[in-house]
C-alpha cells in the first residue's frame, strides 16, 4: 500500500531488521480503558489519540464500558475496532521490522501477535500477512482463531464464541477437541460448551465443545459490509512508519 504523503519518503536504502512491536489507538468514544498489566502490578494507562505504545514487557488491556468503542492498530497493519462491554488482553506480540536511514512505512519480516478476548466484541481488519512464520492468534475462552487477510467480526462471552467471516480465509480451533474448522467468506462458526450428559454420550463427548456452523444471509452480509467499509476508512487514516528502531503511529493528510 503506498501513500501520498510530502513528507515521507518510501524508499528503503541500507535496510536492516530491529525487533519493534508497537500499537496506537486512531478513534475512541466515551471513556475506554487501558491498563499496563507487569508482574500483575495493573496500572491505568491514560488513552492518546495518535500516541505509539511499545510491546515489550508490557501486557496491555483494553475495555470498553456500554456506549464505548475505540479503534486499536498494530503496527503489523491489523486494526481492532471495539464494540461496547469489550475486553482484550494483547498476551504477547514480536515483531521485526525492516528499517533504513530513511523514513518509510512499516516493512515486517516477521511477527507473530496473542490476543485474547475475554468479552464482548471485537471488529477486525487484518492486512497482515500470514504464513509459517507470521501469525495473528485470538483466543476465547471456547476456541481460537487465526485470521488470514480479511475482515472478521469476533464474539465471546461465558457461554459461547461466535466467529464471522466477512471477507477473506480464517481457521477457528475448538479448545478441547483441537480440530480446526476452515473458514471462508460467510462463514459462521458458534463454539458453545458441551451439555451435560451421561453414559456413552458423556464419554463421547468429554473433550469435545459443541461447533455449529451457519453461513449469513445476503441482507446481513450487506449490512456488515458497509460496517466494514467504513471502519476501514477510519484505520486507513493511520500508517506506522519505521523510524529510531521503533514504529511511530503517524496519521495521513
Amino acid at each position: 500500500m503506498k501513500h501520498n504523503i510530502l513528507y515521507l519518503v518510501l524508499v528503503i536504502f541500507l535496510s536492516f531488521a530491529v525487533n519493534a512491536q508497537e500499537i496506537g489507538f486512531i478513534n475512541e468514544i466515551g471513556t475506554p480503558k487501558l491498563e499496563n498489566v507487569i508482574n500483575n502490578d495493573i496500572t491505568d494507562v491514560p488513552i492518546v489519540i495518535g500516541k505509539t505504545y511499545s510491546i515489550g514487557t508490557n501486557n496491555y488491556n483494553v475495555s470498553t464500558s456500554t456506549n464505548d468503542s475505540i479503534i486499536m492498530k498494530f503496527a503489523c497493519d491489523t486494526a481492532f475496532k471495539y464494540n461496547g462491554k469489550t475486553s482484550v488482553n494483547i498476551d504477547g506480540y514480536e515483531q521485526t521490522t525492516t528499517e533504513s536511514e530513511y523514513l518509510q512505512e512499516t516493512i515486517y519480516s516477521e511477527y507473530n501477535c496473542n490476543v485474547s478476548l475475554l468479552s464482548g466484541e471485537v471488529e477486525v481488519i487484518n492486512n497482515a500477512t500470514v504464513d509459517d512464520t507470521n501469525n495473528f492468534y485470538l483466543n476465547t475462552k471456547m476456541a481460537c482463531i487465526i485470521f488470514g487477510k480479511g475482515k472478521f467480526i469476533t464474539k465471546s462471552s461465558e457461554k459461547s464464541s461466535t466467529f464471522i467471516i466477512i471477507e477473506g480465509t480464517a481457521t477457528v480451533m475448538d479448545n478441547l477437541s483441537r480440530k480446526l474448522y476452515k473458514l471462508k467468506e460467510k462463514d459462521i462458526v458458534t463454539v458453545t460448551p458441551r451439555p451435560n450428559l451421561s453414559g456413552k454420550a458423556s464419554e463421547l463427548l468429554v473433550n469435545k465443545n459443541v461447533v455449529t456452523t451457519s453461513q449469513l444471509d445476503n441482507s446481513d452480509y450487506g449490512v456488515l459490509i458497509n460496517e466494514m467499509v467504513l471502519f476501514d476508512k477510519q484505520q486507513k487514516r493511520y500508517i506506522f512508519i519505521a523510524l529510531n528502531k521503533t514504529n511511530i503511529l503517524t496519521k495521513l493528510k
